[in-house]
């Protein structure tokens, strides 16, 4: 697509009018503009407007955001991978290496969207939650930039909520004040989203998801 782009218009780009939304957004967020900034993915358009005070051609930073997180959902497909498969480093490599080859994944690394971020925290979030359930602190950390990444990181809390309330009923030690400081944890992240939001766009989830 790039080379196509390239070839017909002199210039790199995005396949969809939403990578250039994004990028509307980041160019907006470092001119301090409110009128018209994110709800549904804050955290891509941090990472977008870091690159354009260094004055990075924003298509091509965020292709090569796309490509960095995409490698490292590659890398947690890998890791997930060993677990589910006792260890076979064989079938992880296989595992990865279809991730990065997955057509749908290389659109969303070169689309200016933040699929790849999201799916790598995502990935983040299950993988460091599974090496270590009694304390699921990192996990959270994780799970909280998905929520920044895309509203549906509160259906990854919601699930980790309530396997820690399924293992404190069943184990009754400790589980239910862990699952507390886990979900204060996830808070900490979830307040700011909301006051960003309410801030910018009058509504606590943001204008795209009030409409």
């Amino acid at each position: 697509y790039q080379y196509q782009a390239y070839h017909l218009s002199s210039q790199v780009g995005f396949p969809s009018d939403d990578g250039w939304l994004r990028a509307t957004w980041a160019q907006n967020l470092v001119n301090l503009r409110q009128s018209d900034l994110p709800a549904t993915s804050p955290l891509w358009t941090i990472l977008l407007a870091i690159g354009t005070p260094l004055g990075t051609n924003l298509p091509i930073w965020a292709h090569l955001l796309g490509a960095v997180f995409l490698a490292l959902t590659a890398l947690y497909v890998y890791k997930l991978a060993l677990r589910l498969m006792d260890g076979k480093k064989v079938l992880g490599f296989i595992c990865a290496l279809l991730t990065v080859v997955e057509f749908r994944l290389l659109w969303g690394a070169q689309s200016g969207l933040e699929m790849t971020l999201f799916t790598f925290l995502s990935l983040a979030t299950i993988c460091t939650y599974l090496e270590n359930r009694e304390h699921p602190r990192h996990a959270m950390i994780f799970c909280g930039l998905s929520l920044w990444a895309r509203p549906e990181g509160l259906l990854l809390f919601i699930a980790l909520g309530l396997d820690q309330f399924v293992r404190g009923l069943r184990l009754r030690k400790g589980h239910l004040k862990r699952l507390g400081g886990g979900t204060f944890l996830f808070g900490a992240f979830l307040a700011p989203d909301l006051l960003f939001n309410r801030a910018t766009s009058g509504h606590l989830l943001g204008s795209f998801m009030a409409t």
